[in-house]
């Protein structure tokens, strides 16, 4: 369980000081009572609070199906727009690829990565598909922000690698 304390502070003396006398504060440690407990948010987040600005990411396209790719070749590059559609600046700290087939798939392009993106702004990850498993791909183009209500944002990502 945890306490949580207060502190009262006090006047010790009531009268005025002449020369050479001493006047101190005083300071009691109270409990404080279980209804009036402090809460743990963390008031500094800004939560869902409209009246705080907050960076907001947007990613387009939201998903993106390279279609058949043949095994030993590559797809064509296709491009990601991050964009920031809040109202206080975006960090975006980067974007990586996660998922079960993650491998066959690379950035080759990255303005993103240790960004900030005033509002409106954006940035770019191009992606493409380079298969080393034949048979349906899935992955995720991850993005990791500041944006306190997605702070990791997932793009799917298909693909269908083919031995011809």
């Amino acid at each position: 369980m945890t306490r949580h304390w207060r502190i009262i502070f006090g006047l010790m003396a009531l009268m005025p000081l002449t020369a050479g006398q001493l006047c101190g504060t005083g300071w009691v440690p109270t409990p404080v009572p279980p209804d009036t407990q402090p809460s743990d948010e963390d008031p500094d987040d800004p939560g869902d609070d409209p009246s705080i600005p907050t960076g907001k990411i947007s990613v387009t396209p939201s998903q993106r199906n390279f279609g058949v790719v043949v095994m030993g070749g590559f797809s064509f590059v296709e491009s990601f727009q991050v964009t920031n559609v809040g109202r206080a600046d975006l960090y975006v700290s980067r974007a990586r690829l996660t998922g079960l087939h993650a491998s066959s798939f690379t950035i080759v392009g990255n303005t993103c990565a240790l960004s900030s993106l005033v509002p409106l702004s954006t940035c770019t990850v191009q992606v493409m598909c380079v298969p080393v498993t034949p048979g349906s791909l899935q992955a995720n183009l991850t993005f990791d922000s500041d944006d306190p209500d997605t702070p990791t944002l997932n793009v799917p990502l298909q693909a269908l690698a083919s031995q011809y």
